[in-house]
């Protein structure tokens, strides 16, 4: 009796693992589908998600390898308002990055560093830079498969409002965002475009 037993036991536990490998259990699709999706979420302020449309590119620049990954939302109430962070460092494998602001000799443009924008259509309304704080300010890239183009992180920034864009100008539409922005819990898993060999 036992031994009908412990047949019949190995014969289900065999079907089983036939069905799950055959992909009739679902299983396998829907490991495919998890595999394959993108997102890019956040916290802002401690109070709102973000789950946003991301992106990210490598190049080469002097001889650095470059990487820059990209989250971005709109308003749907208002067709031509959306919003922006930039994330970008020197890169040189898995690991953790500062996003602490560093720009470039006497043209003051961002080399690396976390960078947010809100526009209204083409036109720019504000710009945030990254604070030099570099204990608020860390990018962790955790995995990149460049076979499948898929790169994948952790972030936190704060970034500050550029002086230039603390008032709007007669005319121009004002800006929804206050002077210092928390961007925490940060993760993205994005696809990633390799320019590097252009």
């Amino acid at each position: 009796m036992k031994d009908a037993l412990l047949g019949l036991l190995v014969a289900g536990l065999t079907g089983l693992l036939l069905l799950g490998s055959c992909g009739l259990m679902g299983s396998g699709e829907e490991e495919k589908a998890n595999a394959d999706s993108t997102y890019f979420r956040v916290t802002l302020n401690g109070e709102e998600t973000w789950d946003a449309s991301g992106t990210a590119g490598f190049s080469r620049i002097m001889g650095l390898d470059w990487l820059q990954v990209r989250g971005g939302v709109d308003d749907e109430g208002d067709e031509l308002y959306w919003e922006g962070l930039g994330l970008s460092v020197a890169y040189d494998g898995e690991g953790e990055y500062s996003l602490a602001r560093v720009l470039r000799d006497s043209t003051q443009k961002l080399t690396s560093g976390a960078s947010y924008a809100e526009w209204n259509g083409d036109v720019p309304i504000a710009e945030y830079y990254s604070m030099d704080d570099t204990v608020d300010n860390q990018l962790t890239i955790t995995n990149y498969d460049s076979a499948r183009g898929i790169i994948e992180g952790t972030f936190r920034t704060t970034v500050v409002v550029d002086s230039a864009d603390r008032e709007s100008e007669p005319g121009e539409r004002s800006r929804r965002r206050p002077d210092t922005l928390r961007f925490t819990d940060g993760e993205f898993r994005v696809e990633v475009e390799d320019r590097r060999d252009e």
